[in-house]
């Protein structure tokens, strides 16, 4: 039988270990397999998957070029349609230093221009340095180096031109618009401006970043592996959304004519701070005009445009950007101030609202008067005597007032100023409103209260004021300040409305006429004659003094721990302001005084026998309102004018040296 066995045939052993190792090689096949799909299915997923959209846009970005289509801001008109604020069309001029390499080496189309003559003649076509450009084309990886923002048309054509003559690649003009300013430097604080990238860094242009911007459109074509545009083969645009439009309440005429009074007023009298001025509607809170000087071209807004703040940073005074940050500062509503005796207009209102006093009410004036210890006089020192309401609002007696104050308490009183809204913000479309500083409710004394009822020892932004006097003689409501009447879509569809409510009523309609009535007896037979104006009928407030008594009270409770404010309001009679005027005032030798002047003068039909010229002039842009009048009033001492008819105001406030007006 082992004869019969095949002496080729392998051992059981050896059939078994083979068929071991066949099994194992197997699993090891299987279990290797199993491995690399899982490896790779893990690969394919974060390929495939996880990182999806960062190698979709790798390739899309190897494959296509985007160009973005800048939108059109929005335009920024005045009340009757004129242009604020624009863009217009421009390109910016970018280099392609790759391309650039690419043509200069391509020895197949040679070209007959280097980088130098290059560098050169767009350096003599944009006014800037060859050797800067030049360097820019060394960067050779590059495809985008910016070498003139937002260039005008006529210059854009001349480098289109060139480009073109020469046959030369790696020099784009990529469509862009540019923002212009048609009136330069009016109402600059008030509109703003925006940066290298058209957006808004003040004023309303910042305010209404939002609505303005519109939104960029895009442009995708394909590109080659040199870069080069694929002409026919792909491209999707986007198209761009251009911004809203703003309509406004300024007037551009109103606005003029403030700005030049506020200038004139300042040269005359070398005012150390600047001035602000403000003209509002006060039936709606609508501002009309609102001006702050010094003053800055808004087409070349990092130019410090005012001599006396060059003079400053040439001296070493000041930096370049802090002077910049001060012309650009919107005085109205970024600084407050101390109200003084324009103050009174409110004491009045909530003393006859009230019932404690009418215009029955009497008050003897001795020429000054006690309060916890301390002695304020009056502007007369003499004493007005026996007086009713009416009169002692036109002799502006502080006395009197002082009374008023105390007849209506200090808890009444505090809360009249947190009704008028003296103590927040107005709410006004423009950022960087400041609030006033007040004493706490908590610690306000009776001596507080007799300051305040003339004007003393707290603060006010001229905005918060002029808005609270509005109430005063508008029938009591008191309105949100604001500049913008409407906003325009692209498509013409108005989108936004101003809503005139008012906030609440502070005062009844009755009061509010008695107080019109008070005021109108001021310029007619009180100490404000020289605020009269023929053909209208005028009301007015003028300033009283309390002369170094109120500044040792403040003194005083500066020591005490109360809050204080320094300097000293200007006091003084209605008028123009001349250099007697300020050398009679400065003799007490502060460092400096202040200037107020609050005007409220309205639109009434003027008989034209009653018109010069240069009201004529101007009287149908302004419904018959004469800005000479304004600018008249503008030089009274810490007043205030209204017109019994459709009210507005304008403030003025300066800060004045005193060294070079004291005799």
């Amino acid at each position: 039988m082992a004869a019969n066995q095949n002496p080729n045939r392998k051992s059981e052993s050896i059939r078994r270990a083979n068929r071991i190792i066949q099994t194992r090689s197997f699993v090891l096949m299987i279990l290797m397999g199993v491995v690399m799909f899982v490896l790779l299915f893990f690969r394919l997923f974060d390929l495939q998957i996880t990182r999806h959209e960062e190698l979709q846009s790798k390739a899309v970005n190897q494959q296509t070029r985007r160009t973005v289509v800048t939108a059109s801001r929005g335009t920024i008109y005045d009340t009757a349609g004129n242009i604020l604020a624009i863009s217009s069309s421009a390109e910016t001029i970018i280099l392609s230093p790759l391309e650039i390499n690419n043509a200069l080496n391509d020895t197949e189309n040679p070209v007959t221009w280097t980088k130098d003559s290059l560098a050169a003649g767009l350096a003599e076509i944009l006014g800037k340095d060859a050797a800067s450009i030049r360097k820019r084309m060394d960067n050779v990886k590059s495809q985008y180096e910016l070498i003139q923002l937002r260039a005008d048309e006529e210059v854009a054509a001349k480098v289109r031109a060139y480009v073109e003559e020469n046959k030369i690649s790696g020099v784009h003009l990529v469509a862009d618009t540019k923002r212009y300013y048609p009136y330069g430097s009016l109402a600059a604080q008030v509109i703003g401006f925006v940066g290298d990238d058209n957006t808004g860094l003040y004023g309303l242009e910042a305010y209404y970043e939002e609505e303005l911007e519109g939104q960029s459109g895009l442009v995708i074509s394909a590109k080659d592996q040199a870069e080069n545009d694929m002409l026919y083969t792909y491209e999707q645009y986007f198209a761009a959304k251009n911004g809203s439009d703003l309509t406004l309440t300024l007037d551009t005429t109103i606005q003029y004519y403030l700005e030049k009074g506020l200038e004139a007023m300042t040269d005359k009298f070398s005012a150390a701070n600047g001035a602000s001025g403000i003209v509002m509607n006060a039936k709606t809170g609508g501002i009309m005009a609102m001006a702050s000087y010094p003053n800055y071209d808004l087409n070349d807004f990092l130019t410090v445009s005012d001599q006396t703040l060059q003079e400053r940073i040439e001296r070493g005074e000041n930096t370049l950007a802090e002077m910049q940050l001060l012309q650009w500062r919107n005085k109205a509503l970024n600084d407050t101030y101390e109200p003084g005796s324009t103050f009174k207009i409110l004491t009045l209102s909530a003393a006859l609202e009230e019932g404690v006093v009418d215009k029955t009410t009497t008050v003897n004036c001795g020429g000054s008067v006690n309060i916890s210890g301390y002695t304020i006089h009056c502007s007369n020192k003499n004493g007005h005597g026996l007086q009713t309401l009416v009169q002692s609002v036109g002799n502006s007696c502080n006395p009197a007032f002082i009374n008023y104050g105390l007849r209506i308490g200090n808890e009444k009183f505090y809360e009249y100023m947190r009704s008028f809204g003296l103590m927040n913000t107005t709410g006004i479309d423009l950022g960087g409103e400041a609030v006033g500083v007040f004493a706490a409710d908590s610690s306000f004394t009776q001596l507080d209260l007799a300051c305040y009822a003339f004007g003393q020892n707290f603060t006010v932004t001229p905005l918060t004021l002029i808005s609270a006097q509005a109430a005063c003689v508008n029938g009591g409501y008191l309105h949100t300040p604001y500049l913008v009447e409407r906003i325009t879509d692209s498509d013409g569809n108005v989108t936004y409305r101003h809503d005139s409510t008012p906030v609440r009523q502070v005062i009844s309609e009755q009061t509010s006429a008695t107080v019109r009535e008070c005021l109108e007896y001021v310029v007619a037979s009180g100490t404000g004659k020289n605020g009269q104006v023929a053909g209208y009928r005028i009301g007015g407030g003028v300033h009283g003094d309390e002369h170094d008594d109120l500044r040792v009270v403040r003194r005083r409770k500066a020591q005490e721990g109360h809050h204080h404010v320094a300097g000293l309001p200007l006091i003084g009679r209605a008028g123009r302001l001349d250099v007697d005027d300020l050398g009679h005032i400065l003799k007490g030798g502060n460092d400096y005084f202040r200037i107020i002047a609050v005007a409220q003068v309205v639109g009434m039909d003027m008989a034209s026998s009653h018109r010069t010229d240069y009201e004529s002039s101007v009287a149908d842009t302004l419904g018959c309102w004469q800005v000479d009048t304004c600018v008249q009033l503008a030089w009274c001492l810490d007043g205030i004018f209204y017109h019994t008819r459709t009210l507005y105001y304008i403030y003025f406030s300066a800060k004045v040296q005193n060294k070079k007006y004291i005799r």
